[in-house]
């Protein structure tokens, strides 16, 4: 029976065994006090943690460039609690017979956030990982007015940069 509910101890005691959940170490007390080693392992989980991302965007962006039929991207604007503004670029593509959907980009604007700035953010992702703008087969928004103005919003100038490109 668990007693956490009734004593308020971390332990559970049955007929036969009683043991501890939950226990202290002198050793990870002493671990824990080493001067300049106690950050780390979590240097290497940030290390390990920042490979996976890289492994994961690149072979995105490989997949993106080998698809036969192109893809798709919608990109989002919002603003969380604290007044930060994030451009999330959401992407469709097919990848064998089955249509898929992974988060592109991921990146913190500036306060003021206009069509040019979410625009150059995209342009420049796309520059950076030589991904051209002809695989790019249609632009989805949430009709917000910074991407749908007819000559300087988000779509017309994507649209443009493909017919240029």
């Amino acid at each position: 029976m668990d007693m956490w509910r009734k004593t308020g101890k971390h332990h559970t005691r049955d007929t036969e065994n009683s043991f501890a959940t939950t226990s202290y170490n002198e050793s990870d007390v002493r671990i824990k006090k080493l001067p300049g080693d106690s950050d780390l392992p979590i240097r290497k989980q940030r290390k390990r943690v920042k490979d996976m991302s890289n492994f994961c965007e690149n072979e995105l962006i490989r997949l993106l460039k080998s698809s036969e039929h192109g893809f798709t991207i919608q990109p989002d604007e919002t603003t969380d609690i604290a007044e930060l503004s994030i451009l999330l670029v959401i992407v469709r593509y097919i990848h064998g017979t089955a249509a898929q959907e992974n988060m592109l980009i991921c990146k913190s604007l500036p306060t003021r956030t206009t069509a040019e700035e979410i625009f150059n953010i995209v342009n420049s992702y796309f520059k950076k990982h030589d991904i051209s703008w002809d695989l790019c087969h249609q632009v989805c928004t949430d009709r917000a007015k910074a991407m749908l103005k007819k000559l300087n919003g988000v779509v017309a100038r994507m649209t443009h940069k493909k017919i240029l490109s």
